[in-house]
């Protein structure tokens, strides 16, 4: 009896220490979302529990991509996103969502799952989406619309 007792204090003294390792920040509506780091391509990647809302403002320009893996037009637009990403490194937080690991996010922006679909967030909190490749391809278009929601011209 003794032993059980052992085995079951163990295991709840692991449930807890794993419990606690795992604990994710949560912001409250309104808090603003600071850049979270970005991986080796420069991209933040997000996995459940992680997400923007429109109630939670952001402190620099972001652009999230909803996609997914089996998405073809999804995988001719990485490429472009992860150029725009290094070229705007330190100005804009690029964020890449899979929608079948994240799928709660799109309806909080009142989006169609429809993908591609890119987000970009103002620091304000307004935010412009654009469904599919046609405004996101070649580079070029989709770094004037990073350009026109930073102000610059060139």
């Amino acid at each position: 009896m003794k032993k059980i007792m052992y085995i079951f204090a163990a295991g709840l003294l692991s449930l807890a220490a794993a419990s606690c390792g795992s604990k994710s920040e949560s912001t409250e509506a309104g808090d603003v979302i600071v850049s979270p780091e970005a991986g080796a391509n420069g991209i933040v990647t997000l996995t459940q529990g992680d997400y923007y809302s429109p109630a939670q403002p952001v402190d620099r320009l972001t652009v999230i991509d909803f996609n997914a893996k089996w998405c073809g037009p999804c995988r001719a637009f990485a490429p472009v996103f992860e150029e725009a990403a290094k070229a705007y490194k330190g100005r804009v937080t690029f964020v890449s969502v899979d929608i079948d690991t994240v799928p709660d996010m799109m309806p909080e922006f009142d989006l169609e799952p429809i993908i591609p679909t890119v987000l970009i967030i103002k620091p304000d909190g307004s935010y412009t989406s654009y469904v599919g490749t046609g405004d996101l391809l070649p580079y070029d278009k989709f770094a004037k619309l990073l350009d026109n929601a930073l102000g610059e011209t060139k």
